[in-house]
């Protein structure tokens, strides 16, 4: 089962970097969106992303679950000044809004295959919960859909892009909030800034852009 969230990793300097990433979980019988209380799990980052590169040089970050689908899409474009605080056992960093993160090491790396994806194994080293989450409306599946479509611009021709787009925006329209709307706005300037898999400038992991380091509180 995929979960979706946002992760903090640091490269060797100690700059942190904030993006989306989705995880692979086991599934269990009483868990049947993931099982969470799992030590292990698999992240699948593309090559050339700024998480992918941080999480080979250092083998350590932070995953979060957030009902901010808001952030998950500012993340991607680059554009958010979400507070962190260090891990008093290590030099990670956590989001101080979420609801709960897990501070994981990653014991296995393969890769990258033809699509330019690493298959990262995780163990998870320490787990906290800040806040019970408000929920999700369908305006925040919008976003986060989008934001994911974000990061894939060169693996769908632009029609196909255009029209997941068309699909999701009555979604904001209609349940979303102003922020939501601005942002979601944002987004779709952002995909269609990014190569199209039809594009001459596509190329594997092109969406991988690299953002300003996410300052520490």
């Amino acid at each position: 089962m995929i979960l979706e969230g946002l992760a903090t990793t640091t490269d060797a300097a100690g700059r942190v970097n904030l993006a989306p990433l989705g995880t692979v979980w086991p599934e269990a019988a009483d868990e049947p969106s993931g099982d969470r209380h799992a030590d292990r799990f698999v992240i699948r980052p593309f090559a050339g992303s700024t998480t992918c590169a941080n999480l080979l040089a250092t083998r350590r970050g932070v995953w979060h679950v957030t009902d901010d689908a808001a952030l998950i899409a500012r993340a991607v474009i680059g554009e958010t000044n979400a507070e962190v605080q260090a891990l008093p056992d290590r030099e990670d960093v956590r989001l101080v809004d979420c609801c709960r993160w897990l501070a994981f090491d990653v014991t296995e790396a393969v890769g990258p295959d033809d699509r330019g994806l690493y298959r990262l194994t995780a163990e998870v080293r320490r787990r906290g919960r800040v806040r019970d989450g408000v929920g999700l409306n369908r305006a925040a599946f919008a976003l986060v859909e989008g934001a994911i479509l974000a990061t894939r611009t060169f693996l769908m021709p632009r029609a196909e892009l255009d029209r997941r787009l068309t699909d999701l925006a009555p979604l904001v329209q209609k349940t979303g909030t102003a922020r939501d709307a601005a942002v979601w706005a944002d987004l779709v300037a952002e995909i269609a800034r990014r190569p199209a898999a039809d594009e001459p400038s596509a190329a594997k992991g092109s969406a991988a852009t690299e953002h300003p380091p996410v300052a520490r509180s």
